[in-house]
C-alpha cells in the first residue's frame, strides 16, 4: 500500500491567494521528506472552491524542489484543453521529474467552469475519449493525424516526447456506469472519492469497473477481490 498527500488549495477567508499557494507547496515539499509515496493535485477554476487553477505550474515547482515523490494530477480535465498542448505540457513535466508524472484524466463536472472556458458540458464524454486518443498518439507518434467530432490534425508534429516509455501512467476519475465501463473496456486505471459518495455506491462503481474489465479480457487475478462488508 502507498500513501500519497492531496491538495485542492481551497481559499479560507484568514489566508490570501499568495499565501495559500506559497504555504501549500511547502507541504508538498514536506511530502517527500515525511516519506509519502505521492503529492496530488486538481485542476479546478472560476471558484475559491479550489484555486489550483494553473496545476502544471505547480508541479514543475514541486518536480525541481524533490528527487523521489510521485507527482499525480486528479485531475486536469480534458474537456478544456486541447490535446495536442497537453501532450506537450505533460511530457515536458515527465521530463522534468525523471519520470515521476501520474497523469490523471476526467470529464468535469462544475457548470461554471465549461461556461468559463466556453465548452458545452453535453460534450463533455466526446471531449475526453477523443482527446485521450489524441494523448496518445502525440506521446508515442512522430506526427498526429487524427479526425473526429471535436479535434481534426493532419500530420501534425509533437514535441517534446515522454520521458516514461512509451507515455506516463494514465487513471481517470469515473463515476457513471458509461464511464465505469469505458474505463474498464480500455483497461485504464480509475480513481475515486469517498469525500461524499456513500460506501455502497463506491462498492457498485467497483463492481460495474471489474466486470468491464473481464469483459476485455484483463487477467483475473490482475483484479483484486473485493473485500467483504464487516457485518
Amino acid at each position: 500500500m502507498q500513501f500519497g498527500t492531496y491538495y485542492f488549495l481551497q481559499a479560507t477567508p484568514d489566508r490570501s491567494a499568495e499565501e495559500i499557494i506559497a504555504e501549500e507547496v511547502e507541504q508538498m515539499v514536506l511530502s517527500e521528506r515525511l516519506g509519502f509515496d505521492a503529492v496530488w493535485l486538481t485542476e479546478h477554476h472560476y471558484a475559491d472552491y479550489g484555486i489550483s487553477s494553473a496545476p502544471s505550474v505547480l508541479l514543475a515547482t514541486v518536480a525541481a524542489r524533490t528527487e523521489r515523490v510521485k507527482l499525480g494530477m486528479a485531475i486536469w480535465v480534458l474537456p478544456f484543453h486541447n490535446p495536442l498542448r497537453l501532450a506537450e505540457e505533460t511530457a515536458t513535466l515527465d521530463i522534468l521529474s525523471r519520470g515521476r508524472l501520474v497523469v490523471g484524466l476526467g470529464r468535469g463536472n462544475r457548470p461554471q467552469e465549461f461556461l468559463g472556458h466556453g465548452v458545452n458540458q453535453d460534450e463533455s464524454r466526446t471531449r475526453r475519449e477523443e482527446g485521450v486518443e489524441v494523448l496518445l498518439k502525440a506521446w508515442t507518434e512522430e506526427r498526429v493525424t487524427f479526425q473526429g467530432r471535436h479535434w481534426q490534425f493532419d500530420e501534425i508534429p509533437v514535441y517534446p516526447k515522454p520521458f516514461t516509455k512509451p507515455h506516463p501512467p494514465l487513471a481517470f476519475a469515473v463515476t457513471s456506469p458509461q464511464s465505469l465501463e469505458w474505463a474498464g473496456t480500455h483497461g485504464y486505471p480509475i480513481m475515486s472519492s469517498g469525500l461524499t459518495t456513500p460506501r455502497a455506491s463506491l462498492e457498485q462503481q467497483r463492481e460495474t469497473y471489474v466486470a468491464a474489465l473481464r469483459r476485455a479480457g484483463a487477467d483475473g487475478g490482475t483484479v483484486a477481490p473485493r473485500r467483504p462488508s464487516p457485518a
